[in-house]
C-alpha cells in the first residue's frame, strides 16, 4: 500500500505541479483568446489564484483523503473537511471587506491550503501516507526553470502567444524532468523501453 500510494503521489506532483504552474503563466493570453474583452483582465487576475487553490484541492481530495476512506474514519474526514471551510469563512471576513476580490481570491488559495496540511497532519493519525519530498523537490526546480524560461517569451498577445508560452514551458520542464529524473520518471522510461525491446526482440 505505501508503495503504491508513493507511487501515485510522484505521479499527481510530477503532473499537477507544472499543470497549475503552466496555466497561471499564461492566464493572460488564455484569458484572450476565452473571455471577451470586458472580462479578460478580471479573468487573468483570478485565474492563477483559482488554479492555486484548484491544486491543492484535488492533491487533497485524491491523495491525503484515501487515508480516511481506507481506515473506514469517515469522522476524522469531516473534521479534516471542516478546517478549510470555516478558514475560508473567517478569511473571507476578514479580507473582503479590505481587499475586494483580492481578499476572496487569497482566502480560498489559503484555505485550501490549509486544508491540505490538515488532512495530512489528521490523516496520519489512521493511515500515515508518504509525502515524497524529493520528487517535490526535484519538480519544484523543473517546474522554477519553466517558469523562467516562459517568462522570456515575448508578449505577442492571443493565440500566438499562449501557443508558445505553452510550447516552451512543455518542452523546458519535460527536459528538466528527465534529467532531474522526477518522480522516477525516467527510471521507468527507461525499464518500459527495455522491456519492449526485449519483447520485438524475441
Amino acid at each position: 500500500l505505501t508503495a503504491s500510494a508513493r507511487e501515485q503521489a510522484n505521479l499527481m506532483i510530477a503532473l499537477c505541479m507544472p499543470a497549475a504552474a503552466g496555466v497561471a503563466l499564461v492566464a493572460h493570453p488564455l484569458a484572450e483568446v476565452m473571455v471577451g474583452p470586458a472580462l479578460r483582465e478580471g479573468a487573468s487576475t483570478v485565474t492563477p489564484w483559482i488554479t492555486l487553490a484548484g491544486a491543492f484541492a484535488g492533491f487533497t481530495t485524491y491523495y491525503f483523503h484515501q487515508a480516511f476512506t481506507l481506515a473506514r474514519r469517515t469522522g476524522l474526514l469531516l473534521a479534516a473537511m471542516a478546517v478549510p471551510a470555516v478558514a475560508n469563512l473567517a478569511l473571507t471576513l476578514i479580507l473582503i471587506p479590505r481587499f475586494g476580490l483580492n481578499g476572496a481570491l487569497w482566502a480560498t488559495a489559503a484555505s485550501y491550503g490549509l486544508g491540505i496540511c490538515a488532512s495530512a497532519i489528521i490523516g496520519r493519525r489512521v493511515m500515515p501516507l508518504p509525502i515524497p519530498w524529493m520528487t517535490l523537490a526535484r519538480a519544484g526546480l523543473a517546474t522554477a526553470l519553466m517558469a523562467a524560461a516562459v517568462s522570456q517569451v515575448p508578449d505577442f498577445g492571443g493565440p500566438v502567444e499562449l501557443f508558445a508560452k505553452a510550447a516552451v514551458g512543455g518542452v523546458i520542464y519535460g527536459v528538466a524532468a528527465a534529467i532531474l529524473d522526477v518522480g522516477g520518471l525516467r527510471g521507468r522510461a527507461m525499464r518500459m523501453l527495455t522491456a519492449r525491446r526485449a519483447g520485438v526482440a524475441a
